[in-house]
């Protein structure tokens, strides 16, 4: 379950990348990092999570759906959290699961863009950010 983590440089964005299983526990990992760096940062974090690899199992995708619903945005640097704006990059099945399950909203009613590559994804992030400096100056 390797999850890695690189901020893109002079941007509010992280990058977290999963390469095979994820569990509950590894969720907390990325929620907790994500807090940490919005904190830091003192804005809205952009966390684009690439799932191009995540193998993950029915059990493990149960879990994590029960997680999303108890957390809801109670709990910091969660996809639900308001200052963390969730991209997801993947086209397996549990990622898309999980978006649809997210919408929801007994587990938040969250939009999460889903992007095939990290490249689309980055675009997309950056147009947002690009909005909200044009709000900002308007």
């Amino acid at each position: 379950m390797p999850i890695t983590f690189e901020r893109v440089p002079g941007e509010p964005i992280l990058i977290v990348s999963t390469v095979g299983g994820l569990t509950v526990e590894g969720m907390h990992e990325i929620f907790a990092r994500s807090a940490q760096i919005q904190r830091e940062i003192g804005d809205i974090l952009y966390r684009i999570t690439d799932n191009t690899l995540l193998d993950i199992g029915a059990q493990d995708f149960i879990n994590i759906i029960q997680l999303a619903q108890t957390a809801g945005r109670d709990l910091p640097g969660s996809s639900a959290d308001p200052n963390i704006r969730a991209v997801l990059v993947a086209s397996n099945r549990w990622t898309l699961l999980f978006r649809e399950a997210l919408s929801q909203p007994q587990f938040g009613g969250v939009f999460l863009p889903v992007f095939e590559t990290r490249q689309s994804a980055l675009a997309y992030v950056h147009l947002q950010l690009a909005k909200l400096q044009d709000e900002a100056t308007a």
